[in-house]
C-alpha cells in the first residue's frame, strides 16, 4: 500500500483509507488524530472515519460541528426537560407532602373530635343518670311526704273519732249520773211514803223487805251493765284503731332499720368483726332510743286522748276507775308486745354477727390435739444396740446461682467448706437462661455451716427448702 499524497509505503497500521472516498492516506496527510488511528485496524468498528478532504467537503467539520452543535443543543434540552421534570417531581412531592400532612391533621382532628364528643355523650348519658336518680329520689320523697300526710290525715281523723268517741263517753256518764240520781230520788220518796206500812206489813206478815228494794237496785244494776259493755266495745273498737295506727307507723320503720342494719351486718367480715361491734352496739342503742321515744309518744297521746274527767260521783268512781283500768292495761300489754318485738328486730344484726363469726375460714387448718404431745428424739449410741436410726437431715434451698453450675460443682463447694456428707439436686428455676437452683441436704447438726453467708458468693439466696409450696408451685 501507499499513500496518494506522500508515496509512504506501509500496512495497514501506517496508511488508512477514508470511509467516504476510499483514499489511502497516512496519519499525516488525512490528518488522522491518535484515537482514530487506533480504531483504523479494528476488523469490527462502528466509528465511521473520514479523510481531510472529505472534512473539509460537505461531510466535513462544518457539517460535523453542526451535528455536534445540534447535539448539544439537544442535549440541553434534554437536560432542562431532565431539570423540569425533577422540578416537577419535586412540586408533586412537596404537593403530595402536604396533602397528606393536610389529611393526617384533619383526621387526627377528626379523631379529636370524635373522642370529644363520645366524652360529651359520656358527660351526658352521667348527667342522665344523675337526672334519672335525682328524679326518682324526688318521686321517692314526694312518695313519702303524700304518705306521710295521709298519715296525717289519718292520724287527725283517728283522733276526730277518738274526740267524738271521748264526749259519746262523757254523754254515758252525764245519763248514768242522771239515771243514779233519778233512781236515788224514787228510792227516797219511796222510802219516806211507805216507811211505816211496809214496817207492819213486815212485821205482821213477815214479809221479806228484798221484795220492795230489788226493783230498784235492778235497775240500777242492769245500767251499770249496760254502760260497762258500750264502755267496753268503745274500748276494744279504740284498741283496734291505736294497733292499726301502730302497725302503719312503727313496722315500716322498724323493718327499714332492720333491712339498714341486716344490710351493713352482712357486709362485716371475719376480719372487721372487732372492729364493727362498738359501731352495731351503737346503733343499737340510738334505734332503741329513738324507737322508744316515738312509741312513748304515741302512748302518751294515745293516754291524753283517753282522758277522761275524774269529778264524778261515788257511785260512778268505781266504773270510771275499771274503765281506766282495762284501757290501761290494754295499753301496757300493747307496749310490753311492741318492746319484744323491738327487742327481736334489734338482736337481728348481733345475732347476724354472730353467725359470721362461726363461718370457718377455707384457709384455716384444723389442729389435732394429739399432734401437740412433746416429741421424743433418741439419743442413744448405735454402737451398743441391733436397731440402727436414719440421720436427720436439713434440706437448703440455693438459688440465684450460673445457669451453667451442675450438681457435682456444688457438691464439690460444700466439701470444701469443711462439710463431708452432701446430697445435691438440681432444681427447675423460673428462668432457667438466667439463673440455676438447686435443694442441697446436709445433716442437721452442719446446717449452721451450709447456711453461712460466708461461703456463698454475693447475689445467692439461701432458704430453708419448703416441700409443699415447691409441689404447689409444681401442680400450677
Amino acid at each position: 500500500m501507499k499513500c496518494i499524497s506522500c508515496n509512504l509505503e506501509g500496512d495497514k497500521y501506517v496508511l488508512f483509507n477514508c470511509d467516504n472516498c476510499e483514499v489511502t492516506q497516512c496519519k499525516t496527510c488525512g490528518d488522522y488524530t491518535a484515537s482514530e488511528e487506533k480504531c483504523f485496524p479494528l476488523s469490527k468498528r462502528r466509528v465511521i472515519l473520514y479523510c481531510k478532504n472529505c472534512k473539509e467537503s460537505e461531510y466535513g467539520n462544518g457539517r460535523i460541528t453542526e451535528i455536534i452543535q445540534k447535539n448539544k443543543n439537544l442535549r440541553q434540552k434534554v437536560e432542562n426537560l431532565k431539570m423540569a421534570i425533577t422540578l416537577r417531581k419535586d412540586e408533586v412531592e412537596t404537593q403530595a407532602r402536604k396533602q397528606e400532612e393536610e389529611i393526617e391533621k384533619s383526621t387526627n382532628e377528626n379523631q379529636k373530635m370524635k373522642e370529644h364528643i363520645l366524652s360529651l355523650e359520656e358527660q351526658i348519658r352521667k348527667l342522665e343518670k344523675e337526672l334519672q336518680r335525682k328524679n326518682d329520689l324526688n318521686e321517692q320523697n314526694i312518695q313519702s311526704k303524700l304518705q306521710v300526710k295521709k298519715l296525717e290525715l289519718e292520724l287527725k281523723e283517728k283522733h276526730s273519732e277518738n274526740s267524738t268517741m271521748s264526749i259519746q263517753i262523757k254523754n254515758l256518764i252525764k245519763e248514768n249520773d242522771k239515771l243514779k240520781s233519778d233512781n236515788n230520788k224514787i228510792l227516797i220518796s219511796s222510802t219516806n211514803e211507805n216507811n211505816l206500812s211496809t214496817v207492819q206489813q213486815l212485821t205482821t206478815q213477815n214479809i221479806d223487805y228484798n221484795k220492795y228494794t230489788l226493783p230498784a237496785t235492778n235497775t240500777l244494776s242492769e245500767l251499770e251493765n249496760k254502760f260497762d259493755a258500750k264502755l267496753q266495745s268503745l274500748t276494744l273498737n279504740f284498741d283496734k284503731k291505736i294497733s292499726e295506727l301502730r302497725n302503719q307507723i312503727v313496722q315500716p320503720r322498724q323493718a327499714k332499720k332492720y333491712s339498714e342494719v341486716a344490710g351493713t351486718a352482712k357486709l362485716d367480715t371475719v376480719g372487721t368483726q372487732r372492729n364493727n361491734t362498738s359501731n352495731n352496739l351503737l346503733n343499737k342503742t340510738l334505734y332503741e332510743t329513738t324507737l322508744e321515744k316515738e312509741q312513748r309518744q304515741l302512748m302518751e297521746n294515745i293516754i291524753n286522748l283517753s282522758e277522761v274527767d275524774t269529778n264524778r260521783n261515788i257511785g260512778i268512781t268505781n266504773v270510771n276507775e275499771r274503765s281506766r283500768g282495762s284501757i290501761k292495761k290494754s295499753l301496757e300489754n300493747e307496749w310490753e308486745r311492741t318492746k319484744n318485738k323491738s327487742e327481736n328486730i334489734n338482736n337481728g344484726p348481733s345475732q347476724i354477727n354472730n353467725r359470721t363469726s362461726e363461718t370457718k375460714n377455707p384457709n384455716q387448718r384444723a389442729i389435732n390435739a394429739g399432734l401437740r404431745n412433746k416429741i421424743i428424739r433418741g439419743t442413744g449410741q448405735e454402737k451398743n444396740m441391733i436397731i440402727k436410726g436414719i440421720k436427720q437431715l436439713s434440706h437448703t434451698h440455693i438459688c440465684k446461682l450460673d445457669p451453667n453450675l451442675k450438681e457435682q460443682d456444688i457438691i464439690q463447694h460444700v466439701k470444701a467448706n469443711g462439710i463431708n456428707d452432701v446430697q445435691c439436686i438440681k432444681l427447675d428455676s423460673r428462668k432457667p437462661d438466667e439463673y440455676s437452683s438447686f435443694r442441697i441436704s446436709v445433716p442437721k447438726n452442719d446446717t449452721e455451716k451450709l447456711r453461712n453467708a460466708d461461703i456463698w458468693p454475693e447475689g445467692v439466696i439461701v432458704s430453708p427448702f419448703l416441700f409443699r409450696l415447691y409441689q404447689h408451685k409444681n401442680q400450677n
